[in-house]
C-alpha cells in the first residue's frame, strides 16, 4: 500500500479516517491548545472581537472540538475549516450549532479572524503559508505554535524562534507576543512551549492593541543575530571548500615515493 506523503491532504484524511487522531488524543488535544490560546489572548482583542461579534475561522480544525471553544468563548461566528472531508464530517456531527467546511486551498471565504492552532509548524516555509491567506482576514490572524522545538517530532518541519516572527507580514503587523510553558500544566499535551502571536491588519479602525516595544526590540535583535549567525555559518563553509580544495591540491602534486 502506497503511503501518502507526510501532512499532505491525502495524509491528513488517512489519519482521521483511520481513527488514528482518536487513538493519539487528538480531539483533547484541540481542545487544549484552543484554551490555552483563549487564557493568552490579550483581553482588549478579546473584547474587541466580542463587541463586533466576529467571524472566525478556525484553520486546521480536525474534529472541531477547538472550534466549538472558540465560538463559546467569543461569541461570534465561527467556521471550522480542514483538508479532510471525514474530519469535517465527524465535527458537524459532533458540534451541530458551528459551521464547518472542507477546503484543501486555504480559507473557504472571508474573515474578520484568521486562527490557526500547532499548524504552521507542519510546513516549511510557514509564514509563507499563512501569508498566502491574509487577503481574505480583515482584522486578525491569531496565531498559536510550538516554541523552540529542538527535537522536533516527524511532522514538523519548521522551528520557531523568537527572531522567526516577523514584524509585518502581507498587510499586517505583529501586535502581541506570548509563550506559555505547558510542562506541568494540567491536562497538557504538550511538553515543551507554546507561542501566540497576534497580527493585525494595518490600518483597521479602532485596533485596540500596539506591539509593546521591547518584545519589538527583542525580536528584532534576535532576527540580527540569527542573520549574522547565518553570514558566519556561510563564510565558515566558504573556507572548509578552500581549506578542502588546497588539501586535494597539495595530494595531487606530492611525487609519489621511488620504487624500493
Amino acid at each position: 500500500m502506497t503511503v501518502p506523503p507526510v501532512n499532505s491532504p491525502e495524509y491528513w484524511e488517512a489519519r482521521f479516517a483511520s481513527g488514528d487522531w482518536e487513538t493519539r488524543h487528538g480531539p483533547e488535544q484541540s481542545r487544549f491548545f484552543a484554551e490555552l490560546a483563549l487564557s493568552l489572548v490579550a483581553p482588549s482583542v478579546r473584547d474587541d472581537l466580542r463587541e463586533r461579534r466576529a467571524s472566525v475561522c478556525d484553520w486546521g480544525c480536525g474534529e472541531g472540538e477547538g472550534t466549538a471553544a472558540l465560538a463559546a468563548a467569543w461569541g461570534g461566528r465561527a467556521t471550522g475549516v480542514d483538508v479532510s472531508p471525514t474530519a469535517v464530517a465527524r465535527a458537524r456531527a459532533r458540534h451541530p450549532g458551528v459551521s464547518f467546511a472542507v477546503s484543501v486551498s486555504g480559507l473557504d471565504r472571508e474573515y474578520d479572524v484568521l486562527f490557526t492552532s500547532n499548524t504552521l509548524e507542519h510546513f516549511s516555509d510557514p509564514w509563507g503559508v499563512l501569508s498566502s491567506m491574509l487577503a481574505r482576514v480583515t482584522r486578525y490572524a491569531i496565531v498559536l505554535v510550538p516554541f523552540e522545538e529542538r527535537d522536533r517530532i516527524e511532522e514538523h518541519a519548521f522551528t520557531f524562534e523568537l527572531e522567526s516572527f516577523p514584524l509585518t507580514l502581507g498587510g499586517f503587523e505583529l501586535v502581541d507576543l506570548r509563550i506559555a510553558r505547558c510542562a506541568g500544566m494540567p491536562g497538557s499535551f504538550w511538553a515543551g512551549d507554546q507561542a501566540l502571536a497576534i497580527y493585525a491588519r494595518s490600518g483597521a479602525d479602532g485596533r485596540p492593541l500596539r506591539l509593546d516595544p521591547a518584545i519589538e526590540a527583542a525580536v528584532r535583535r534576535t532576527a540580527e543575530l540569527a542573520a549574522d549567525r547565518r553570514a558566519l555559518a556561510a563564510e565558515r563553509d566558504a573556507l572548509r571548500g578552500e581549506r578542502d580544495a588546497l588539501t586535494a591540491r597539495a595530494v595531487r602534486s606530492t611525487p609519489a615515493p621511488p620504487p624500493e
